[in-house]
């Protein structure tokens, strides 16, 4: 049975006169021993076997051929679980390994992806380096735990390293997510000094903070002086400003980059009106959906339920009549947040039985939906028929009896009746 050889092997041993490679490193170390695992020795090769007994600078005197099979693990661990991950660092501690940054770098993403994120500190402290240190921010980006994205930022900060535009991005996130306006803020300043501030990606990201934070004077100067723009940032601001009730503004920005050749896609239109209808301009959320429906574009879920509550309130009942059909024509029925928005229109527009019939249509008993035809039963004064079917579903859902008392729609002598 022939053996098998690496190329770089068969150039080495088919050489008339070997040759020495000057910079050595423990990757082609590992690439050629374990080439020479796969193969039998030829007498060729027995000769210049000595060349690989030199030692590689920076390898551990222990590095044997049983820890290169161990480290092997790093590269299958992908689904490991936190106990062996932690195993396998232990074993990269014992070998040596963790002074390399590729395994750190793995060792993190494996705590990371498990939300280890102590074990993970623990590595950042052997020898910080700034991959480690994004590598953890990102990670934690991923889960938005933006508490340990400031942390590890801090600490990153307090050894000296200065980020980049793969890290800012997350940390700009990760203030955006606390409402940290004032480390927000000096995030953005060092962006401009350090010229990160050009990158599109950061840009798009001061864009979100700032508009998340209701600073959309800056927003918008922002979003005007930006490199690249994009729909994403543009919606979010129009969405601001839709959400902070200033519909003159958000209606302006909406339809004046349309005119610079950016198109609305589904997620524009669900913010424009979700915004509206939070802000309290139900009219306006109305518009806006039906421009929607003007423009080609079909709703889904998110639209649904956004526009439901805002027709509820002004009483349009044919306007949400007409959004029922269409959502039975499109299998939307099912979908619990719309159930309960239904629910939650007709009980204002004063439809006690369309509320039950809805319910009912639902096939299934949801504590969202429930809560909301009892509020809306109990709000139009059916208090006995709210009751009712409040005492019905108390064995259910026990969530009701808190949620309901909370509203205090009726007296608490009653819930104990």
């Amino acid at each position: 049975m022939s053996s098998l050889k690496s190329p770089l092997q068969s150039l080495y041993f088919s050489s008339a006169k070997p040759f020495h490679i000057n910079t050595r490193t423990p990757a082609l170390w590992r690439l050629l021993t374990t080439s020479c695992a796969c193969s039998n020795p030829t007498p060729a090769e027995n000769a210049h076997s000595d060349d690989f007994r030199e030692p590689f600078p920076g390898l551990p005197d222990n590095f044997s051929g049983h820890t290169i099979e161990d480290t092997h693990l790093i590269s299958r661990s992908s689904t490991a679980s936190p106990t062996q991950v932690r195993q396998i660092h232990a074993q990269i501690l014992r070998t040596g390994l963790c002074q390399f940054p590729y395994y750190r770098t793995k060792l993190l993403s494996l705590y990371a992806n498990h939300r280890c994120f102590s074990d993970a500190k623990n590595i950042l402290s052997f020898e910080p380096d700034i991959i480690s240190f994004t590598t953890l921010i990102n990670a934690s980006s991923k889960f938005n735990d933006f508490d340990n994205i400031l942390s590890v930022f801090s600490r990153m900060l307090k050894h000296g390293l200065f980020p980049d535009a793969h890290v800012l991005p997350s940390v700009i996130k990760a203030c955006a997510g606390l409402l940290a306006v004032k480390i927000g803020k000096q995030v953005h300043g060092f962006s401009l000094a350090s010229g990160i501030s050009l990158d599109s990606f950061v840009q798009s990201s001061l864009v979100h903070f700032y508009v998340k934070c209701d600073e959309l004077v800056d927003a918008h100067k922002l979003f005007d002086n930006m490199v690249e723009r994009d729909v994403v940032s543009w919606s979010a601001l129009a969405a601001g400003y839709a959400r902070k009730g200033d519909a003159v503004n958000a209606r302006k920005v909406f339809n004046e980059v349309k005119n610079l050749g950016f198109q609305p896609n589904t997620v524009s239109w669900n913010g424009m009106i979700a915004g509206f209808n939070r802000s309290g301009c139900f009219l306006d959320a109305v518009l806006m959906f039906q421009q929607m429906h003007k423009h080609g574009f079909k709703s889904d879920g998110t639209s649904i339920s956004s526009v439901l509550p805002a027709i509820g309130d002004l009483g349009y009942l044919s306007s949400g009549t007409q959004v029922h059909g269409y959502v039975i024509k499109n299998s939307f029925a099912v979908d619990k947040c719309i159930v309960s928005a239904l629910i939650d229109m007709y009980g204002k527009c004063g439809c006690a039985l369309e509320m039950s019939l809805v319910l009912e249509d639902m096939g299934q008993v949801e504590v969202g939906a429930c809560n909301a035809l009892i509020t809306g039963l109990a709000r139009h004064g059916l208090v006995d028929k709210a009751l009712g079917v409040f005492k019905e579903l108390q064995g259910h859902f026990h969530r009701l009896s808190q949620i309901q008392a909370q509203d205090q729609l009726w007296p608490e002598h009653q819930l104990q009746a």
